[in-house]
This record gives C-alpha cells, structure tokens and sequence, in this order.
C-alpha cells in the first residue's frame, strides 16, 4: 500500500485524535496512521501499543499501524514492544510475523539473546515466518531453562517443518513440562515422518489428559491405521470428555481415509 501524504497539521490532528475518548474515533486514528505510515508516528503508536488499559481494538490497530510502517522503524518499536509484552499478548507477535524478512534479523537477535526479555514470543514469530535459517536458534531454545520458551521454540519447529529436527524433537517429549511435551508432539506430527506413528500409539496411554488429547489429534491427521486398536480403546474408556472427543474423531478421520 503506498503511504498517503498529507500535511503536518494534518497528521498532528490524527495523532491528537489517539486521546479521544471514543474507542471507535481512536482505532480509526490508528488505521488512517497506518494509511499514511508516517515513520514519526511510531513512538506514539508504540505507545497506544502498550498501554495496558486501552482498549484491545485500539491496540490492535495500533500494531497494524506500525506493520504499515514497516521497516526500520515499524519493525524496531514492534521489536520493542515485543520484548516487554506479556507472555498471552500476541499483538506485535503477528505483526512482526506478517513483515516476514524484514522482521527476521532483529527477531532471530531477540531469540538468541540470552538476557532478552520476548525470546519467546521471538521464537513465535519466527515459526510463523517459517524461515529455516532459525532452526539452529530454535533448537537451542528448545533446552533453555524457559519452559515457555522451550514449548514455543518446539512449536515453531513444527511450524518451519525442518525434517532434520525429528530427534530433538523426540528427546523433548521427555520434558518435565505437559505443555512442551504437547506442543514437541504436535510438532512432530507436522513434519510427517512415519517415525513417530508408533511414538504418538504409546503416548495415547500418557498420565496427562493434554497429551492422550493431542496424541489422538495429532494421529488423526497422520494416515495412520495402525492406531486405531488403541484410539478405540481410548475412546471407549476415556472418562475426559476432550479426550474422548479427540479419539472419536481420530477414528472417524481414519476411517474416512481408510
């Protein structure tokens, strides 16, 4: 989209109308910032962005501002607000992920910074970019002390498909963690590798409920008819109702493939 032009006072009226106290006047402001993507707007849009007590809009529009922007100086107040952002707020997550290359660098520098905060949401990021240029970064965040850098490295791998990270990702199904080991089963099913049929089999008699649920979805998609003795007896026994459901539509899965 090419940036509109418009006069200073102009674009100070759009800025001011940020203090508005309409939600709907103030995401509006964001979205004609986005259509003028103003480099010098980008330290009040990263502001707005934040700002814990605004409205989820508003922030949202406020991202969407500073990915039209874009590079440098989109991307570098994105970076910054990632970095603080809370581990459940997804918002520069996406935007940096929708800016692809030009987001990768400053992102792949945040990963692997082992002081910085947002690695997490880095490694989000960069498997939403798919880029296997960070499968090296992402492996090794797939053994930081971080469990939820390591479920969000292990998901991102899953995502990228690199078929050359099915051992880690077998070694991570051994973490003391339910939600890495979930996200390294799920990941495992994405790359496709008829190798962990049999590992997805066994994990659907795991103590946790999640993972009995994940393993019954995971081989759903997996063309998988060796399965279906034991997501049968699963989905006969179970007493977790998601668990259930989970195996029921394995087998319904598998049987239409059949």
């Amino acid at each position: 989209m090419t940036p509109l032009k418009v006069a200073d006072e102009d674009l100070r009226k759009v800025v001011m109308a940020l203090r508005h106290p309409s939600v709907e006047a103030r995401a509006a402001a964001c979205v004609r910032l986005a259509e003028i993507a103003d480099p010098r707007t980008v330290d009040v849009l990263g502001g707005v962005l934040r700002n814990p007590q605004e409205d989820a809009q508003v922030r949202s529009a406020a991202a969407g501002a500073l990915e039209a922007i874009g590079s440098p100086a989109g991307v570098n107040k994105l970076i910054e607000v990632l970095r603080d952002a809370k581990v459940t707020d997804w918002l520069p997550v996406f935007s940096l992920a929708a800016l692809g290359e030009t987001a990768f660098d400053p992102l792949l520098a945040v990963l692997t910074d082992t002081q910085a905060k947002g690695r997490a949401h880095a490694a989000l990021a960069l498997g939403l970019i798919g880029d296997r240029r960070a499968v090296g970064a992402l492996l090794n965040a797939l053994q930081d002390r971080d469990p939820v850098l390591r479920s969000r490295a292990a998901a991102a791998l899953g995502r990228i498909g690199d078929a050359s990270t099915f051992d880690n990702l077998v070694l991570a199904l051994r973490d003391p963690k339910v939600h890495v080991r979930r996200d390294a089963m799920w990941a495992l099913s994405e790359l496709g590798d008829r190798r962990a049929v049999g590992l997805l089999i066994r994990a659907l008699r795991d103590p946790s409920r999640f993972i009995r649920q994940q393993a019954a979805e995971c081989l759903g998609g997996l063309d998988s008819p060796q399965a279906l003795p034991e997501l049968q007896r699963l989905a006969m026994n179970e007493k977790q109702r998601g668990v259930k459901q989970a195996a029921w539509q394995a087998i319904e899965q598998l049987e239409r493939e059949a």
